[in-house]
């Protein structure tokens, strides 16, 4: 709040600061006096407020105004209401305070601009003033980007933004990755308001819980900067971006087909499970999920033909097409598939790559998933192998799985609908297909394994053209158990740790026999 309220902090080096709303936000005045602040995130109402406050708001609603100008101009305007209520300059810092996350900073220097602080979530607080920025450099959650308005300072830890608007400020900033701040220089007048500003909004290393952020200490140590962007960006209120099912491409571009393009010819059909037999023989949900582990040992019999078309059939084949429903939100084409995935837009696609497979030779395939069927890919021997050695290196296996399975995503599909989430929504998607993979393999009696992540460069080789619009997202191993009580002896293992400590019922539903 101190960066609104006193002037010290910047008129003593000949700068002001200017103060607006939001671009967006509209301030509506009933017949009764009641106010409504409409903006990005929603809307409020505010009632009671005096005339005084109301005309502070809508001049800050159609204007730049001089901060120091607009709270004298109230505060001389005296007391309207009845005695033992608020003063208009105290009615007024008490709605800046409340609408802080809707109140833009301009730092100014006679006709010049140096800087625009922007909020960018509704946990945005003005910016705290006497914070030291000696010594202190950029935030490492901090990053320099062209915005739509130009070069912007923004941080996956911050509630704001900064639009940078003067060279010299620009330059300032940059120094910040390497230089500390110096505020003992004869230079250093406006660099000191201007460094203590971007101090205020958590903009500088050991000042990134300011602001409004919300971010603790102990999570600032541990985290790294892509996460916490990716965070902060598909969540909603923590950023002003495009947000969610936008279509930002509706008219522009053709959606994708729901159903990839197949080769006509060569397709190796895969059989298809009695659902009868597969009944008969199944473990019920619960046993699935109470006896759900990863395994990564795994007999040196192959799996069969049927089991791999069986696996992949119950996990990931699709059931159906539907749409473009326009009227129902969606103009584009849907998919029905075992696993869910977000809007029905099923992006993602296996590639099993196998090397234990009765029936089938050893090589990397691409499931069509409308046919049922395996299609070959001219994969490179080096890169068929760096991949796998990829899986062995992440699931710390001893040896190569009977098929190693490459999750792709077709992102062009998530990012013509979703504006921001799309990657995350993807990660998700592929969270959903794990565990239907994890129960399906169980169910079966299957050795199952998802990995946390895999070989790109070369994955993206082994793919040929399609790497081209498709991104890795997952990998998932299977093979046969070593034993019929592999997963008996893997939970006796885990529970045999000197550290191990039982917490909820952990035998509840956990098949023996």
């Amino acid at each position: 709040m101190d960066w609104f309220v006193l002037p010290d902090l910047w008129r003593t080096r000949g700068l002001a600061v200017q103060a607006r709303l939001r671009p967006e936000v509209a301030v509506e005045a009933a017949e009764n006096g009641e106010l409504t602040v409409r903006h990005w995130w929603g809307a409020a109402r505010l009632t009671g407020t005096t005339a005084v406050t109301a005309s502070a708001l809508r001049r800050l609603n159609e204007e730049w105004t001089d901060s120091h100008d607009l709270l004298t101009g109230v505060a001389s305007s005296g007391r309207t209401s009845e005695e033992g209520a608020a003063t208009p300059l105290a009615e007024l810092l008490w709605a800046c305070q409340e609408f802080a996350f809707l109140i833009e900073l301009r730092l100014v220097a006679g006709e010049r601009s140096l800087l625009t602080v922007k909020p960018a979530s509704y946990a945005a607080r003005l910016p705290v003033g006497g914070l030291d920025p000696t010594g202190r450099r950029l935030s490492r959650f901090a990053f320099l980007h062209r915005g739509e308005e130009g070069l912007e300072l923004a941080s996956a830890t911050s509630a704001h933004r900064v639009l940078l608007q003067d060279e010299e400020t620009s330059h300032l900033v940059t120094s910040l990755v390497t230089e500390p701040v110096n505020c003992s220089g004869p230079a250093s007048g406006t660099a000191d308001v201007v460094c203590g500003l971007l101090a205020g909004i958590g903009m500088l290393e050991g000042t990134e819980t300011e602001g409004g952020t919300g971010t603790g200490e102990a999570l600032l140590h541990v985290a790294e900067f892509p996460d916490l962007l990716v965070h902060q960006r598909s969540r909603f209120g923590s950023h002003d971006g495009g947000f969610g099912a936008e279509f930002p491409f509706l008219g522009r571009i053709d959606p994708s087909p729901a159903v990839p393009h197949s080769a006509a010819e060569g397709l190796i059909n895969l059989p298809v499970p009695d659902a009868h037999e597969v009944r008969a023989r199944d473990l019920l949900l619960s046993d699935a999920i109470e006896s759900r582990c990863s395994l990564r040992e795994y007999s040196d019999e192959p799996l069969t033909l049927a089991e791999l078309g069986e696996f992949l059939f119950r996990c990931a084949r699709i059931r159906g097409r539907y749409g473009p429903t326009p009227e129902a939100n969606m103009p584009y084409q849907a998919s029905d598939r075992p696993f869910p995935s977000g809007g029905g837009v099923h992006d993602l696609e296996l590639y099993p790559l196998v090397t234990r497979v009765t029936g089938l030779e050893p090589g990397a395939y691409r499931y069509s998933a409308a046919q049922h069927a395996l299609e070959r890919v001219a994969a490179p021997a080096a890169d068929f192998d760096a991949v796998l050695h990829g899986a062995l290196r992440a699931s710390s296996a001893a040896s190569a799985p009977p098929v190693l399975f490459k999750i792709v995503s077709r992102f062009e599909r998530m990012a013509w609908k979703y504006r921001s989430i799309g990657y995350a929504t993807t990660l998700k998607n592929v969270g959903g297909l794990y565990q239907t993979m994890y129960l399906v393999a169980t169910a079966m009696g299957l050795a199952p394994c998802a990995l946390g992540s895999g070989e790109e460069v070369a994955g993206a080789r082994l793919l040929g053209a399609s790497a081209a619009s498709e991104l890795g997202v997952g990998e998932f191993i299977l093979g046969r158990p070593v034993s019929t009580a592999a997963v008996r002896t893997a939970v006796a293992h885990r529970r045999g740790q000197p550290t191990w400590r039982p917490y909820v019922s952990p035998d509840w539903g956990f098949r023996r026999d």
